[in-house]
């Protein structure tokens, strides 16, 4: 079996070589289903494939939930599209479609089951937006900003005046100091993998426990940016926001320590803090990581002075 030349081509063929042959089946693609939006057996197959890719990303979501316990993120799509209107009639052609829909979904025929493909996440409504993000996702990434760490306090001092600008501001503090044997660490450089994980540990737990208030999500680094918004209305979100994301990059990294396997957002973690997967320089990895977070509190610092304005 071939594919056809791009990870977005509209069909595919099995064949021999890189030309489909001329008396070999040809399959189609969400791409495929793109081009025949005038037929509405195409656009049933196509909002049908769409829901269960949704299914797929809430499934996907429960991995990131305990990271002391990998649940079973396989969907079934009989049991997933059950009660969709006009499933039940378009089944074959689902799991055809599914089977090859690649980077959407992983999919087996035996069990007629998926979990997502390479995309971290599909919650699109329609096929335009569907495909933008599998285009989105596939293009290379820009290249990232070098940050260099040289401070070993860094750190620990962004935090701090993060915190002192937010009780200025809010009335109260936002970051509960852990113990200073586990806050030295933030200070302290790392030779191997243990060193490397300690540190990531700390950092994540003083972000998981940020002192915002409410309960979901359970972090308070991810209750930030609504609690801030409530209470600044001139807050420039779009900065809090890509700060916030950035910092939580940091949590997935540390979790993989927990699941070593592979994952979309994972790679997609290392990515956004200029590392490489998987690290193997956990010196460079530290810093890079240092730098990264301290440029991310700065920001959100920065963020509520100037919504104090």
């Amino acid at each position: 079996m071939t594919w056809s030349r791009t990870a977005t081509g509209a069909v595919g063929w099995y064949g021999r070589g890189y030309a489909p042959q001329a008396d070999g089946p040809v399959y189609l693609t969400m791409a495929g289903l793109y081009h025949l939006q005038h037929d509405q057996r195409a656009r049933d197959l196509a909002r049908c494939l769409l829901a269960y890719m949704q299914r797929l990303t809430r499934a996907q979501e429960k991995i990131l939930d305990d990271p002391f316990d990998e649940p079973n993120i396989a969907v079934d799509i009989k049991e997933a599209l059950h009660g969709v209107d006009g499933a039940g009639s378009l089944l074959d052609g689902l799991v055809a479609i599914a089977e090859r829909e690649w980077p959407g979904i992983r999919f087996s025929r035996t069990s007629l089951t998926g979990e997502l493909g390479a995309l971290p996440a599909v919650d699109c409504d329609t096929l335009d937006l569907y495909l933008a993000e599998v285009a989105a996702h596939l293009s290379p990434p820009a290249p990232l900003e070098a940050l260099s760490f040289t401070e070993p306090r860094a750190l620990l001092r962004a935090l701090n005046f993060l915190d002192i600008d937010y009780e200025l501001v809010l009335g109260d503090t936002l970051v509960v100091p852990p113990p200073m044997d586990r806050s030295s660490l933030l200070a302290l450089e790392v030779d191997d993998e243990g060193a490397y994980n300690s540190g990531l540990i700390v950092l994540t737990d003083i972000l998981r426990d940020l002192k915002v208030p409410g309960r979901n999500p359970g972090s308070g680094l991810l209750r930030l940016e609504a609690h801030l918004a409530s209470k600044l209305p001139s807050l420039d979100r779009d900065a809090v926001c890509r700060a916030v994301q950035l910092l939580d990059q940091i949590r997935v990294i540390r979790n993989s320590a927990v699941h070593p396997k592979p994952r979309p957002e994972l790679t997609a973690a290392h990515h956004a803090l200029g590392l490489p997967f998987p690290v193997r320089d956990f010196t460079a990895a530290w810093n890079r990581v240092r730098a990264h977070a301290e440029r991310a509190v700065s920001d959100l610092q920065e963020a509520i002075q100037s919504a104090r304005r």
